[in-house]
């Protein structure tokens, strides 16, 4: 799936005011509601609280990568947020950058599959210091989303 698909500027954020990543998640997460990608916004967030209760989803170069396959979800969507930094969970580097991820729970199982293409795929681009980079100078959501589409297009 192509990110133009997942990912608009209005699914971005620069300005993450949140100090933990449960308050973050959750305002993250009313980026999807503004842009109509979820049928419950509070059944979304339980889901992926559940999920980061069971692991952590902090990746290391000040990347946490929050995702979840939820009923609420109706279209995959990728949500990106900048903040100041804060601790994700007590032994993790401080987090700077929100991926969160969201897909549907669909009937027919191809929801594995493109759960696993986005998380490996948005993993990459958190191991790419290049990438990071374009994303810590960055000004505006049109510079994050041009260095998503353009990252997607060198693969």
């Amino acid at each position: 799936m192509e990110y133009s698909e997942l990912i608009n500027e209005d699914l971005i954020s620069l300005d993450i005011k949140s100090t933990d990543r449960f308050e973050a998640i959750k305002e993250l997460s009313t980026l999807l509601t503004k842009q109509d990608r979820l049928s419950d916004e509070k059944l979304f967030i339980k889901d992926i609280f559940d999920r980061e209760k069971t692991m952590s989803t902090y990746c290391g170069n000040n990347i946490a990568i929050p995702h979840a396959i939820s009923n609420a979800v109706l279209k995959p969507t990728i949500v990106f947020g900048k903040s100041k930094g804060f601790c994700w969970e007590e032994d993790d580097e401080t987090t700077n950058f929100i991926i969160l991820l969201a897909v549907p729970n669909l009937v027919d199982g191809n929801n594995n599959t493109s759960h696993i293409d986005m998380l490996s795929s948005i993993a990459e681009l958190a191991l790419d210091d290049d990438v990071v980079m374009i994303w810590q100078k960055a000004t505006n959501k049109k510079q994050i989303l041009e260095s998503l589409l353009l990252t997607q297009k060198k693969k």
